[in-house]
C-alpha cells in the first residue's frame, strides 16, 4: 500500500494529484492524534500530571525498539511497568537535545557573567536582541531528554509504552514502585480477610453438622425417624444442612468497601 493508494486490495484507487496534498495533511494530523491517544491510554487512571507519560511526535511514538539509527539502549528498567527484562531505549532525538541544551547552558552562564560584572561596575550591560538592558535572565529552559519503554512490541503480555523524562526518572520510578508496594500490601490484607471469612464459614459448617447430626440421631432414638433409616442417610442430610449454613455465612458477610 503506497502513500496515496486508498481502499482495500481489490478496489484500490490512486488519488488525483490535487487530492494528494489534502490526504497527506489529513494523514499527518491523524498520526499526531493517534500518538496523543496512545499516550493518554497509557496513563488512563493516572490523575497526577507530574507522573504522566511524555508526549512525543507520532514518528517517535511509532519507533520500534533500537530500530532507528541513533537509538541508544538504556540499562534502566521502565519507571512505570518495571518489567524484567526491560526494553527501554533513548530515541535519536536525545543526542540533538543534549547538544542544544549544552549550548544553551553555556550561553546562559556567559550572559550571567556579563550581568554580574555590570552590577559590579566592571563591564558593559547585557542587552537582548532588541537592545534592551537585561538585569536578570529568565530561568534557563532546556529540552527534556527521555527514556522510552517498548514492552508492547515484545509480546511479553505488557502493553507499556511509557515515555519517562530522564531528569525525573528517579522520582517517577519511586512513585510507581510505592504504588505497587501499596497495591501488594492491600491485596495481602484483602487475601487475609477473605481467608478469615472462609475459615469462619468452615467452622460454622462444622458446628452446624455436629449439632444437626446429634438432633437427627436423637429424633431417631425417640422414634420420630424410622429405625431402619441408615446412619449414612442421616449424615448426608446433616452435611447438606451444614453446607447450607456455611454458604449463608459467606453470603451474609458484610461487603468490603475496597
Amino acid at each position: 500500500l503506497t502513500r496515496y493508494l486508498v481502499g482495500d486490495e481489490e478496489n484500490q484507487i490512486k488519488l488525483k494529484r490535487e487530492h494528494q496534498r489534502v490526504y497527506s495533511q489529513f494523514s499527518s494530523i491523524m498520526s499526531r492524534i493517534e500518538a496523543a491517544c496512545e499516550s493518554d491510554l497509557q496513563m488512563e487512571g493516572c490523575n497526577d500530571k507530574g507522573f504522566r507519560s511524555v508526549r512525543l511526535s507520532s514518528e517517535e511514538m511509532r519507533r520500534n525498539y533500537l530500530k532507528q539509527t541513533g537509538s541508544k539502549k538504556c540499562n534502566l528498567p521502565c519507571a512505570f511497568c518495571n518489567c524484567s527484562p526491560s526494553f527501554t531505549d533513548e530515541p535519536p532525538s536525545n543526542k540533538e537535545k543534549a547538544k542544544r541544551n549544552k549550548k544553551a547552558e553555556a550561553t546562559y552562564v556567559k550572559n550571567a557573567e556579563i550581568i554580574q560584572k555590570h552590577r559590579e561596575g566592571a563591564g558593559p550591560p547585557f542587552r537582548d536582541d532588541e537592545g534592551n538592558v537585561v538585569k536578570k535572565q529568565k530561568s534557563l529552559k532546556t529540552e527534556e531528554e527521555v527514556i522510552m519503554c517498548h514492552c508492547v512490541e515484545q509480546n511479553s503480555g505488557c502493553a507499556c509504552k511509557f515515555v519517562c523524562p530522564k531528569s525525573k526518572y528517579d522520582e517517577i520510578k519511586s512513585h510507581y514502585d510505592l504504588m505497587r508496594q501499596e497495591k501488594r500490601a492491600g491485596n495481602k490484607a484483602k487475601k487475609k480477610s477473605a481467608c478469615d471469612l472462609l475459615d469462619d464459614a468452615a467452622r460454622t459448617r462444622g458446628i452446624a453438622h455436629t449439632a444437626h447430626i446429634s438432633h437427627l440421631l436423637k429424633r431417631q432414638e425417640n422414634g420420630e425417624i424410622a429405625s431402619n433409616v441408615p446412619r449414612e442417610a442421616l449424615e448426608k442430610q446433616a452435611m447438606t444442612f451444614a453446607f447450607h449454613n456455611q454458604a449463608t455465612h459467606i453470603v451474609n458477610a458484610p461487603l468490603s468497601t475496597d
